[in-house]
């Protein structure tokens, strides 16, 4: 009876003291992260907290328009969102206004090759970026501004409203474009309610495009002058032939002959525009390839002297752009004074070569690197690494200038593990410093960055009206060019660009990581709970091994066996 007793006991003691092995494996199990949860919800229902986000009130909007355009482009989206969310950082799942116009600027160039006004920092550091700079988002109503600024604020948006700006953002620049084809219709003497004949409505999607690449504002334009710019404006932007028989291939896709509707015709304007930035990159990569046939010994720069050459001598009509607008560009390489070069990546990608310029954007070359960029974040998910595991990515990532499986050279490595020790042993996917290390691996692909405030990139037009010149005189040009290459083209001497770049050692955090204080509400608590929980186990345990020696003197042996089991199993947890 007695042997019954205590064998009962000590069971019950085992069922309890496992129970409390499981209560602190919970707690000990490190917390998901915010991005491990990243499913972009479509999230009509309000927050558990019954406060309104950006999702759901966009979601209560009576425009079939905007709806129709959410469920089309959202998985497109999502797709490019997905891996830079998981590797950004946050807090409780809520990303900083930093890190939202970060984000929101590197998918819109991604996907379109957009640089919106107000958003894209101009030189500055990310965090002078703010809702009232960006001019398109002014388009929102006003009770939705004040949404939106509430929670970028505090406490940040989640993954999908996010996604639900970038949605947003896209739909009103798109509109931007469509919602001059009405006007262009009615002073052309088009029917807006009825059907159109194919001929003139190509005309006016052709006009439209015109109006759209010479920034004009078509209300202000009567028949006449709609029709000088339509059929003029090719000596304003001389690859204007390709870009129409671009237009009318893909209207052929969209539009029959004989009568069209207008709504097949906006249709078909949509199209257009969402491919528009796609299409242009191929005039992107033309002068990219141009530039390379000039490259200063493989650092992914160009001789101001054959950069001049080519204009003058090679028929390149881009590279006029003067050595002060250069400079302020981030475009110009003057760490040798005696050899100024312009920077491939820099020049391609600047704003200088954009087009289509509004007061609401522009349309510019897409990044090459933002590629690259996204391996990098699909593979770690995290917003720092260590130096090996980023080196084993990168000698491995391709890019179109740049072939796969290669071997870094030790200025690479030491430079990045260099990083690493500024930073506790881990390297910032976000901090200059890595973005100027991914330049000198991919030299032609990703841009030097410059220290913020260092620059001050201008549409050429903002910055003549500062009374300076965007482009270089001939007599400029001819007295650099006298000292290029005899046959026009740089030496191809083989050497790597490391060894001929100059490396700088500032580092900025283009999204810094969230503070302490940042953590959830209740963090610390947790951890003392812990703490305390670890405490009481490990004297409940040493309690119950003494008694179970105790009880091995009076009872039989099956309690004895159960005891040194689950004794060996707290062993094998607290290790």
């Amino acid at each position: 009876m007695l042997a019954s007793v205590h064998r009962n006991l000590c069971r019950t003691a085992l069922r309890v003291f496992g129970a409390m092995l499981v209560l602190f494996t919970c707690f000990m199990t490190p917390a998901s992260s915010s991005s491990d949860k990243l499913d972009f919800p479509l999230a009509h229902a309000e927050t558990e907290s019954n406060t309104p986000t950006l999702t759901t009130a966009i979601a209560t909007w009576d425009n079939v328009e905007l709806h129709d355009f959410v469920q089309h482009e959202r998985p497109a989206i999502k797709r490019v969102l997905l891996p830079m969310l998981k590797a950004l950082p946050s807090s409780g799942g809520h990303f900083s206004h930093t890190t939202v116009f970060y984000v929101l600027h590197r998918v819109l160039l991604k996907r379109h090759g957009w640089f919106l006004k107000g958003l894209e920092p101009q030189g500055k550091a990310w965090n002078s970026t703010s809702l009232e700079h960006v001019v398109i988002l002014a388009k929102l109503p006003t009770d939705l501004q004040k949404l939106l600024q509430q929670q970028l604020h505090s406490p940040g948006l989640r993954a999908n409203d996010i996604m639900t700006l970038v949605l947003i953002t896209e739909h009103l620049v798109h509109q931007r474009t469509l919602g001059q084809l009405p006007t262009i219709y009615k002073t052309m003497g088009l029917n807006v309610s009825g059907s159109s004949p194919l001929g003139l409505v190509t005309d006016a999607v052709d006009t439209l495009f015109a109006c759209f690449i010479a920034g004009f504002d078509s209300a202000k334009l009567n028949r006449v002058q709609l029709y000088t710019l339509r059929t003029r404006v090719h000596k304003v932007y001389p690859n204007w032939p390709h870009l129409r028989a671009f237009i009318h291939e893909t209207m052929k896709y969209s539009l029959q002959s004989g009568s069209v509707a207008f709504t097949d015709a906006k249709r078909a304007v949509q199209e257009v525009a969402q491919r528009f930035g796609q299409w242009q990159d191929s005039e992107c990569q033309d002068m990219k390839g141009a530039l390379m046939k000039l490259e200063d010994r493989g650092t992914g720069r160009v001789r101001l002297a054959d950069f001049y050459a080519k204009n003058i001598y090679g028929g390149k009509w881009q590279f006029r752009e003067s050595i002060q607008y250069l400079r302020e560009l981030g475009a110009l390489d003057e760490s040798n004074p005696n050899n100024p070069r312009v920077v491939i990546p820099n020049y391609v990608t600047g704003i200088s070569n954009c087009i289509a310029s509004s007061e609401y954007s522009a349309v510019c070359c897409l990044s090459e690197c933002e590629l690259i960029r996204e391996r990098v974040e699909g593979i770690l998910q995290s917003p720092e690494a260590e130096p090996g595991m980023i080196t084993a990515i990168v000698a491995t990532l391709p890019s179109a200038s740049i072939l796969a499986n290669r071997t870094l050279s030790p200025v690479m490595l030491h430079r990045l593990n260099g990083i690493a020790m500024n930073h506790g042993g881990k390297v910032p996917l976000y901090g200059r410093l890595f973005a100027q290390w991914l330049h000198h691996a991919y030299p032609r692909e990703c841009p030097f960055p410059h220290v913020s405030g260092s620059t001050a990139p201008k549409l050429q037009r903002d910055f003549e009206h500062a009374k300076k010149s965007a482009k270089a005189s001939l007599e400029v040009m001819r007295a650099h060019a006298r000292r290029s290459a005899p046959n026009g083209t740089a030496q191809a001497e083989s050497s790597s660009p490391v060894e001929n770049v100059a490396w700088t050692y500032e580092e900025e955090l283009f999204v810094p990581p969230p503070m302490i204080a940042e953590q959830p509400t209740g963090f610390m608590e947790i951890h003392f709970a812990v703490i305390a929980t670890f405490a009481s186990i490990v004297a409940f345990g040493r309690a119950l091994l003494r008694a179970g020696r105790a009880a091995r003197q009076q009872v039989s042996m099956p309690c004895k066996t159960e005891s040194k089991t689950v004794a060996n199993a707290f062993s094998t947890q607290l290790v």
